[in-house]
């Protein structure tokens, strides 16, 4: 028996994603009808050409092992799919996006964080009891919507969803201007309906408070742990749920709320809020208000603080707290420049 031949990289690619769009075709004409399932497949076929690309993606231990199963409910997630991320993302940009951010996520953590963050759930960075009512906010794949943020923040409420902010790491010429090799870009915020009993719950438990706030402290300390300097947040009108008839909706939701945490615009796709979050001195509060303002940010802190902890614990290269830690509790009295805004 002579020698096999060994086969080329890029055409094992090539036969890797055909076969993976042929179980999704397959999948799709069984779910959705025929008409559905060659749309989506063809959509997807658009990642043919960039077999590099899709190859080092695809050879990833961390998409392999959690992201790749036969029966995954969002096969080719990242060309299947109208958008990726954000709107305007061309084909090549998107499998870059991916990239970026698994490889970012398997090179920075241990076995122990992926296993806890793609496969078992999610990892608790912070949590509390209230009353009979245990609060927790998980780091969790994406999985349903994993076309708008590969990672999410996620509020609980025992077993009810409350919010969830959604992002990635990408490079940041993504954000069209960027400083640094990779951004850590937020790209959904989501939150249960208002008529949702937890919801109402959460806001006796926490008065002056709501969930996305919660996320938002947790995606600072997210961001800190990973020595980042800035966070970016997605523009409303480029968020890819985004519809014109809801565009005050969005724009509140996201536009707004980065720049409650001082977010400016930066280029067509997001708002860049500098870490940790400025706010303003207790000292220009009004009186009758501070002692709700000093507890709110108490709150946040301590989430914030929860979160790096947490996540530091899983870095391959861990960091020394103490001094970041001592810059937020700072901030608790307002004697320093930045933090969350009030």
């Amino acid at each position: 028996m002579g020698d096999v031949e060994p086969v080329n990289p890029t055409v094992r690619a090539y036969r890797s994603l055909s076969s993976r769009l042929v179980d999704l075709l397959k999948r799709e004409i069984k779910s959705s009808g025929f008409r559905k399932g060659l749309v989506t497949a063809a959509a997807a076929a658009r990642a043919l050409p960039y077999m590099r690309l899709n190859r080092d993606l695809f050879s990833l231990p961390l998409v392999r092992r959690y992201l790749d199963a036969p029966d995954d409910i969002n096969h080719l997630f990242h060309v299947r799919h109208r958008h990726y991320l954000c709107m305007g993302l061309g084909i090549r940009e998107r499998i870059a996006a991916a990239l970026s951010h698994y490889h970012f996520e398997e090179t920075h953590h241990d076995r122990s964080y992926l296993d806890s963050v793609y496969r078992d759930g999610g990892l608790p960075l912070w949590s509390c009891r209230k009353a009979d009512t245990d609060y927790t906010l998980l780091l969790k794949a994406s999985i349903k919507d994993r076309q708008e943020g590969g990672t999410s923040i996620v509020l609980m409420a025992g077993d009810i969803w409350l919010a969830e902010l959604s992002y990635a790491w990408v490079d940041s010429a993504l954000m069209e201007g960027g400083d640094r090799d990779l951004s850590l870009f937020i790209t959904r915020s989501q939150s249960s309906s208002p008529d949702v009993p937890e919801l109402k719950q959460f806001r006796q438990h926490f008065p002056q408070h709501s969930p996305p706030y919660f996320c938002l402290a947790a995606m600072q300390g997210l961001g800190l742990v990973h020595g980042q300097d800035t966070l970016a947040g997605i523009r409303h009108d480029m968020q890819i749920a985004y519809l014109p008839k809801y565009d005050r909706s969005f724009r509140r939701s996201y536009n707004e709320f980065w720049e409650s945490f001082g977010g400016q615009p930066a280029g067509s796709r997001a708002y860049v809020m500098p870490l940790p979050f400025m706010v303003r001195s207790l000292e220009t509060v009004a009186a009758k208000h501070r002692t709700r303002a000093a507890e709110r940010r108490a709150q946040w802190i301590v989430i914030t603080e929860s979160a790096m902890a947490s996540v530091n614990s899983h870095i391959k290269d861990p960091i020394d707290l103490e001094e970041l830690f001592q810059l937020l509790r700072a901030m608790r009295s307002g004697s320093g420049e930045a933090l969350l805004k009030v």
